[in-house]
């Protein structure tokens, strides 16, 4: 889940970076003109341009058309308000001004839109006013993050998982230094998180293995498998006790080995 959030969030950057980029060309040359021009048409992001007085739509791209399911004689009738179900006129109007006033280069923020039908998706909205054009206009360059809030949701329902197991969990770095303890590690072992996270494990070995049995697991995690089997460890008493172990890599995006768990 860590891993596809990840990529969620690189792919929304990317996307962002390139439409920022052609804007802030705008007004520099024509040929800045007609790479804004050609990022608005080809963008499979929303790109709005509404009028700084009235707020009218004067132009959206192909992809704002088909999320919102208007077409464009139904967008020129309507305002950024019509979109947003939690703004008013006046409220809106608010947002607008340190970007009027010239306090703030952009704004971004998060909310939702409503299509034509009713239905409501989730969206990260960076806006900015072009002052220079005649007449002004702002441009908003919307995310439809429904993706994104998706990967969350699921992460924090992995996270809630991983803390209420029965099964005690521990995640690791690289070098064996210890991330994360969930309750049942606590439970077991008798240590509290605040006493372990930042130590290598080794506190818990019972005595009862050699240092063979344990080269011979790094090796196997060295060559990017998994650990299995049974082991003797010790609780904070310095009881011993019988643990069934599993211990597998946690791999990046690229598949570069980044933590043991």
């Amino acid at each position: 889940t860590g891993p596809a959030n990840a990529d969620v969030a690189i792919r929304d950057d990317e996307r962002v970076a390139q439409l920022e980029s052609a804007l802030a060309d705008l007004g520099r040359a024509q040929a800045a003109r007609s790479r804004l021009a050609r990022v608005f048409d080809e963008s499979s992001d929303e790109v709005y341009v509404f009028d700084a007085g009235s707020l009218c739509f004067v132009d959206v791209n192909a992809a704002a058309r088909r999320n919102l399911g208007y077409s464009d004689e139904e967008l020129a009738a309507l305002t950024p308000v019509d979109l947003k179900p939690e703004f008013t006129p006046g409220s809106f109007a608010a947002l607008l001004e340190p970007l009027r006033r010239g306090e703030r280069d952009q704004l971004v923020f998060e909310t939702v839109h409503r299509r034509k039908d009713g239905s409501l998706y989730p969206v990260e909205v960076r806006l900015q006013l072009l002052a220079t054009e005649t007449p002004p206009v702002f441009i908003a360059l919307v995310l439809d993050v429904t993706d994104r809030r998706r990967a969350e949701a699921e992460r924090v329902r992995l996270a809630a998982a991983v803390d209420q197991t029965a099964d005690s969990i521990m995640i690791t770095a690289l070098d064996g230094e210890i991330v994360y303890v969930n309750p049942a590690f606590e439970h077991v072992t008798g240590y509290s998180r605040s006493e372990v996270i930042g130590r290598a494990p080794s506190f818990l070995k019972s005595g009862r293995h050699d240092a063979a049995f344990y080269r011979a697991m790094w090796e196997t995690l060295g060559r990017g498998e998994v650990w299995a089997g049974p082991i003797v460890n010790r609780r904070s008493d310095g009881t011993p006790y019988d643990a069934e172990v599993v211990i597998s890599p946690v791999r990046d995006a690229a598949g570069r080995i980044t933590h043991y768990v």
